[in-house]
């Protein structure tokens, strides 16, 4: 048979053998799940002359799709798209030896999902619909077309407020990534003021199956541009008619997840997504907008001259009564790298200008100080420039989104002081990487 008898391991506790029982992801490990699946699909592999309609994985079936057809008794659905298998409930039809391995990697696969067989006695629909890889992809992409109407409804302000030059480009690449990073960007330290609970939960599992299944991750942003580009001006036209790209991009992801079965494995691994209340996201779930903020307001600040001159607390010139850096003027850290940061344009820019700005570009709720300039200051402490991609993979298959911020950082005028401060950080290629302001 192609979905063979099998017996559940001996050490399975009940919970996980009983389809009447509430999923846990524990059982994911707990019924030899991935050695199962990693044993099944290449013996269900058809011959060559095997027929469409054949008891065998055909070579033009994608893995998840052959799985559905042979565990139920009518013709299955095809999830690997967006959408795709949103209202199918599907009935199971295998010998009860494999009942609870399938029952979870359907469930694993569907987007709605009702387990209603023999073995589970006709239970209530109700009770065990569920929601999962596809619904997950699915609810991302309509809550990201969300944040592309909350991103597009801040450009106006943005731009007018900053006044970058007209001639200011962008890579449309750069704008597709940041909105479809949106909801990985939400686990970002410095993020998590502005975003609900259950949205943030979603954010750190999703991340964290990501980087599981680094193959998912650069489906979904190939993490390398095109030379495509716009000038400021035009980037709400290009934005409302990123719809299309923005789904591609997404649907990428689910694709590699639901064709390729090391993948799947990957990306469900632990049972990430074998959960009663499992990951998905509110179709208008807020905050998804605020890594394309912070990307824009650090572009229109970059290139409108601004420079986020920062220094030593100690170095400060301007304290309040209490000896502190006046925080209306400065933003300082508070991750202990004892950094702050002032804006100002030139040397002859009073400090108003630099506090009107930063007031602006922060109480507005676009951006925070802590993903303005932390971020920046990461992302050239690891040695990275504008020109490297704003999304990218570290060495361990971490997602990386400190240089969404592009803020020009700089060390301190040596007009303002003495000597300038030391590199903050190790140099890079033989030269500090912070240059000296541009004023």
């Amino acid at each position: 048979m192609p979905l063979d008898e099998r017996q559940a391991p001996a050490s399975a506790p009940q919970k996980c053998t009983d389809l009447s029982a509430t999923v846990d992801s524990s059982c994911w490990d707990a019924l030899g799940i991935p050695d199962w699946l990693n044993a099944w699909y290449p013996r269900t592999k058809c011959g060559p002359d095997a027929v469409d309609d054949a008891k065998c994985c055909t070579a033009s079936e994608a893995w998840s799709t052959c799985f559905l057809r042979l565990s139920q008794p009518t013709s299955g659905s095809d999830c690997t798209e967006i959408d795709s298998c949103n209202t199918y409930i599907p009935n199971i039809n295998v010998d009860a030896s494999i009942a609870p391995q399938v029952h979870y990697v359907v469930y694993n696969i569907y987007s709605k999902y009702s387990m209603t067989s023999d073995i589970e006695k006709e239970a209530d629909i109700a009770d065990v619909c569920a929601q999962e890889i596809n619904h997950f992809f699915t609810t991302w992409y309509y809550a990201t077309l969300f944040g592309k109407s909350q991103a597009s409804d801040s450009i106006t302000n943005i731009v007018n407020t900053i006044d970058p030059p007209a001639s200011l480009n962008f890579f449309l690449y750069e704008a597709l990534s940041v909105i479809t990073a949106g909801l990985a960007f939400l686990t970002v330290p410095g993020a998590g003021a502005v975003i609900a609970v259950d949205a943030s939960a979603t954010a750190q599992t999703f991340v964290i199956a990501l980087q599981q299944a680094p193959t998912v991750a650069r489906a979904i942003w190939p993490f390398e541009g095109t030379s495509q580009t716009y000038q400021i001006g035009q980037l709400s036209e290009q934005l409302a008619d990123m719809t299309d790209d923005i789904r591609n991009n997404i649907n990428a992801g689910l694709h590699e997840v639901m064709t390729d079965i090391a993948s799947f494995q990957a990306f469900a691994a632990g049972g990430t997504y074998s959960n009663p209340t499992p990951p998905s996201l509110n179709n208008e779930t807020t905050g998804l907008e605020y890594g394309f903020t912070t990307w824009l307001v650090s572009k229109a600040l970059t290139g409108n001259g601004w420079d986020a001159t920062f220094t030593t607390k100690e170095r400060v010139g301007d304290k309040d009564d209490n000896g502190n850096p006046d925080p209306t003027l400065w933003w300082c850290s508070a991750t202990g790298n004892d950094f702050c940061y002032f804006l100002q344009k030139d040397l002859d820019n009073d400090h108003d200008s630099g506090e009107n700005i930063l007031s602006k570009v922060i109480n507005t709720g676009w951006t925070n100080g802590e993903l303005l300039f932390d971020n920046a200051f990461t992302c050239l402490q690891e040695g990275k420039s504008e020109t490297d991609p704003i999304v990218f993979l570290d060495d361990d298959n971490k997602i990386d989104l400190n240089c969404l911020s592009q803020m020009f950082l700089c060390t301190s005028h040596p007009e303002q002081h003495d000597e300038p401060i030391a590199c903050p950080v190790a140099f890079v290629n033989g030269a500090c990487p912070y240059p000296a302001c541009r004023g």
